[in-house]
């Protein structure tokens, strides 16, 4: 087995396929502009990445990279900085992409 190197360059790095992370951007981007009106958005592209990342066999810990890289692209696009906000909707995005992502795993043991 092959240990994980978190340093490895971006590029390196196992990541979803570019349309999967366009999806997941626009879904970022429209949750930032408009709240809480594109949750179901967010959802859907977040279920998209999980089922992505598996079906590629991504893992969890990759899966979660990909997200953290979009979230910071969007969040610098629109200049959000750190805030409470900010931390609290990446704790939220955190837990939904987990969810979604064994979610997946269960319904493929099924």
């Amino acid at each position: 087995m092959v240990a994980y190197n978190p340093r490895l360059p971006d590029d390196e790095r196992p990541s979803l396929t570019p349309e999967i992370a366009a999806q997941l951007r626009a879904a970022l981007l429209a949750r930032w502009n408009e709240s809480e009106a594109y949750d179901s958005m967010l959802e859907s592209a977040l279920t998209a990445a999980a089922q992505d990342a598996r079906s590629r066999g991504l893992r969890a810990e990759e899966l979660l990279l990909a997200l953290k890289k979009s979230e910071q692209e969007v969040a610098s696009t629109l200049d959000v900085i750190n805030t409470q906000d900010r931390d609290r909707f990446r704790i939220w995005l955190v837990g939904a992409c987990m969810r979604a992502f064994f979610a997946a795993d269960r319904r493929s043991d099924s």
